[in-house]
């Protein structure tokens, strides 16, 4: 997480959630749990409030496949960091 730069302390209220889950689940793209990726295909954002529940897609990694091992390509934080400063959240 230090390596891509997640604030840990970030205030929630002040951050853009579908940003914030997607560099959250990035980092987990690129973890192994039993030696396998784990984590990919599509990101999720959900939001329950007191009278409905609505999911929108935030993310799909194309390069995935049912099936198929998950093998993410490497990252360069710094540049997906400074791409998303930009404004582009679903990139």
């Amino acid at each position: 997480m230090v390596d891509a730069g997640f604030d840990l302390l970030a205030d929630l209220e002040k951050v853009d959630p579908e940003s914030y889950l997607l560099h959250c689940i990035e980092i987990q793209r690129r973890k192994r749990f039993d030696g396998r990726h784990a984590v990919g295909g599509v990101a999720l954002f959900t939001t329950i409030t007191a009278s409905h529940l609505t999911q929108r897609v935030v993310h799909v990694w194309p390069e995935d496949r049912p099936g198929k091992r998950i093998e993410p390509a490497p990252m360069d934080w710094s540049a997906w960091r400074a791409e998303r400063a930009g404004g582009d959240v679903a990139g």
